[in-house]
């Protein structure tokens, strides 16, 4: 599958920087698909900027196989369960230009099972 990265710069050189634990639960029609390990980030920000990263390629998948997204939104939790934030797909869908091309994996008559 394709990947995106996103470099988030984490401090100027020589400064100490705490890290806390956020937890992804993927929300889709009908479930919510826990994170067991979660990621950790400087800041939420630095989390909801990659959970919007993240977000993008299920929703380009199933847009470009023409079925409707899955993925509803991402759901960033702290380490004691407390919801922090929400990426939907719209937030998700505000880079038009990369998801104007295809996943490199995408193949035409093929669906690929998320």
């Amino acid at each position: 599958m394709r990947s995106s990265t996103q470099w988030l710069p984490l401090a100027a050189p020589g400064t100490n920087v705490s890290m806390a634990r956020y937890f992804f639960k993927l929300r889709e029609r009908v479930a919510l698909i826990d994170d067991p390990s979660g990621c950790e980030f400087p800041t939420l920000a630095a989390a909801r900027a990659a959970a919007t990263v993240a977000a993008r390629e299920p929703v380009a998948i199933d847009l470009w196989a023409n079925r409707p997204a899955r993925l509803h939104r991402i759901e960033i939790y702290d380490a004691a369960g407390q919801l922090l934030g929400t990426v939907s797909v719209q937030d998700a869908l505000t880079d038009t230009e990369e998801l104007a091309r295809p996943p490199a994996d995408h193949n035409a008559g093929i669906h690929i099972a998320a």
